[in-house]
């Protein structure tokens, strides 16, 4: 019986990978708030944990090689200095989005009303299928810059 170790196993990278980005996200959008009650950022939690796990899933099950070539993502997966620059410089700029929010409604910076925490969540929702759509449809995506050998491409 031919078993692939755990840690080798796209699908099992895959799940770690999203598990791990889940949880630091966790850490960037509820923890700073020093409450349970910030609504809006579990609201944003949940979907992006949803929309991930719901692209993984279907990505391993129709495309496994679209998730082997996306699982070396960030900073350290470039090859180019000014890439891995760029990359980090992303990671942090992003990041600081998600705490800066969470710092915005424990220290009562500003109010948002429910309706735009609604229409904004709804545009994440079509901002995140549009990106599942564009990895459906250019199954050569990668997570890094790169240059690959030509390879047949389905035309439409």
């Amino acid at each position: 019986m031919d078993q692939k170790r755990p840690n080798t196993d796209p699908a099992w990278r895959a799940f770690k990978g999203a598990f791990l980005l889940v949880v630091a996200l966790w850490f960037l959008i509820i923890l700073p708030t020093g409450s349970l009650s910030y609504w809006q950022g579990w609201l944003l939690w949940a979907q992006f944990t949803v929309w991930t796990a719901a692209g993984t899933w279907y990505f391993l099950k129709h495309d496994p090689a679209l998730v082997r070539r996306r699982l070396r993502a960030g900073p350290t997966a470039e090859r180019v200095c000014a890439q891995k620059r760029i990359q980090l410089v992303v990671a942090i700029a992003l990041s600081a989005i998600f705490l800066v929010s969470a710092l915005d409604y424990r220290f009562g910076w500003s109010g948002v009303p429910w309706p735009v925490v609604v229409a904004s969540n709804l545009l994440f929702a079509i901002g995140y299928l549009f990106i599942l759509m564009v990895l459906r449809e250019n199954s050569f995506a990668s997570s890094t810059i790169e240059v690959a050998p030509k390879r047949p491409q389905k035309r439409l």
